[in-house]
């Protein structure tokens, strides 16, 4: 691992990657509701 500023933390770190986590189970999420919709319109 190279080494970071200390500017940024690894607090800023886990943020950035937490968020990105959050946002790709948000898209998830969002397209599986969609299919249930789907599904609940038969």
């Amino acid at each position: 691992m190279t080494t970071v500023p200390d500017s940024i933390s690894l607090l800023d770190l886990s943020r950035l990657w937490i968020q990105k986590a959050l946002e790709e189970i948000a898209a998830e999420n969002q397209q599986a509701e969609e299919g249930i919709e789907l599904e609940e319109e038969e």
